[in-house]
């Protein structure tokens, strides 16, 4: 209740006396009740201390109870580890035990009883063999060092056998200059062991060669001598490649080869073509699409026996070839019978599209016969009716020259007989040539020449 403020300095009056009186009965009343309380209080601390005090007579009790409980613990801990070590101790001496009578048994053992000779033959058959159609296991390189890793026995095994050795598969795409002593190294060891056993090669390159291809292939080129099996797969095989000295390499003893390659570029004026002629004849060519002879002018006649052999393996695939024929007036004695040769082989290549001579025609009789295989269809013997190179769309003769006394309209004339001959309905379909749409020209052509080409296309 608010009232006129009191002084303690004056006498009260009978109104501040009022208001004295009644404040001190207010706060009576709260002492009053606090009092209650404080009895209250004091009655519930006493029950919690009886509680309190039976907790902690249970948690003494308890604490001497885990006390005791783990005294026991460690003490039993420290038993079990002294007898695991006992334990580990009994073992370690039973494998020593063991390891001694290894030791002691093996000469009695099967396997060191055996002699070498025969355990190499086992080898023998725990090693893959590197076959020309069938893919190597990932291991295939570590095999035979697996075998002589084995123990010093085995070791010697491997070492006196020489054949496990002879199988050597070499991917020259993971061949980078910094892994080229290491790879020098493996095929030095591997040729080394191999002794004078026969050797299955396969080289694969699906990159453009690199110089430091060459320090492996002077490696293995005299290997080739005694190399039973050989598979060569290489994407593009150009002119002074790093992989040609093994095309050109002597193999007197080859019994299998196998070479996939998908552009093949020779240069034809060597002596080692009649060695080349020889691969050619081993070869088992799966891949080849386009094909390249080029060389000296005197080497004409080799040029194209080796087309003439090469169509034999290869013109199942082949769809791009381009051949240099003549470039000497000198040599036009010898083209009569190059050109037997080069439609020997043209004939052979059924699936040809494009076709590049480079060639200096000197005289009309070389024109003319050039024109005459390619404008009519074969008359010979199980033949007779089907066109060279059925196939034929593109013909590129931007590298050919015409002297003044060829009449160079021979070549609209062959161009001419292909189109009547394609447009034949009364022809069976399988004898008629597909038609030639594009013609490269050379640049001596004449203006006559090209005017027959276009009239012959617009038609």
């Amino acid at each position: 209740m608010s009232g006129p403020g009191l002084s303690t300095n004056l006498p009260a009056t009978d109104a501040g006396v009022a208001v004295v009186l009644e404040r001190v009965a207010a706060q009576e009343q709260k002492i009053a009740a606090a009092g209650v309380a404080l009895a209250d209080a004091k009655l519930q601390l006493t029950d919690a201390d009886a509680v309190f005090a039976e907790a902690k007579a249970r948690y003494q009790i308890v604490e001497k109870a885990f006390n005791a409980a783990r005294d026991v613990y460690w003490k039993d801990l420290d038993a079990h580890r002294r007898v695991q070590s006992a334990v580990t101790s009994a073992q370690t001496l039973l494998d020593a035990a063991v390891r001694e009578m290894d030791v002691v048994r093996a000469p009695l053992h099967p396997v060191r009883r055996t002699p070498l000779e025969v355990l190499g033959h086992i080898f023998e058959f725990y090693v893959d063999h590197l076959d020309l159609f069938e893919k190597t296991p990932a291991d295939f390189r570590r095999q035979p060092f697996i075998l002589a890793g084995v123990c010093s026995h085995w070791r010697r095994a491997a070492l006196l056998h020489t054949r496990i050795w002879a199988g050597i598969d070499i991917r020259l795409d993971t061949i980078k200059s910094k892994n080229v002593p290491t790879w020098r190294t493996y095929l030095s060891t591997m040729l080394a062991r191999a002794g004078k056993a026969a050797l299955s090669l396969r080289i694969k390159r699906s990159r453009e060669a690199m110089n430091y291809d060459a320090p492996l292939v002077k490696i293995l080129h005299p290997a080739l001598q005694r190399c039973h099996s050989l598979h060569i797969d290489i994407y593009r095989l150009k002119k002074k490649d790093n992989i040609l000295p093994l095309v050109q390499a002597e193999l007197p003893v080859l019994r299998r080869l196998r070479v996939e390659v998908t552009t093949l570029t020779l240069e034809c004026d060597t002596e080692e073509e009649d060695r080349m002629a020889e691969f050619f004849h081993h070869a088992c060519f799966t891949a080849v699409t386009s094909l390249s002879l080029a060389g000296s002018d005197w080497a004409v006649q080799r040029r194209m026996a080796l087309c003439k052999l090469a169509a034999q393996y290869m013109g199942s695939t082949l769809t791009t070839l381009h051949i240099e024929l003549i470039l000497d007036i000198n040599l036009n004695r010898a083209f009569s019978g190059s050109m037997h040769l080069f439609f020997a082989g043209l004939s052979l290549c059924s699936e040809l599209t494009c076709l590049k001579i480079d060639a200096a025609f000197r005289l009309q009789s070389e024109l003319a016969e050039l024109c005459e295989g390619l404008g009519t269809p074969s008359k010979d013997a199980g033949a007779s009716g089907i066109w060279v190179c059925p196939k034929l769309r593109t013909l590129d003769i931007g590298g050919c020259s015409f002297a003044r006394e060829c009449d160079q309209g021979a070549i609209a004339v062959m161009l001419e007989r292909r189109l009547e001959a394609a447009n034949n309905d009364a022809v069976a379909a399988v004898l008629r040539p597909s038609r030639i749409t594009r013609v490269v020209h050379s640049r001596s052509a004449s203006s006559a020449l090209d005017a027959a080409i276009r009239a012959i296309f617009s038609e």
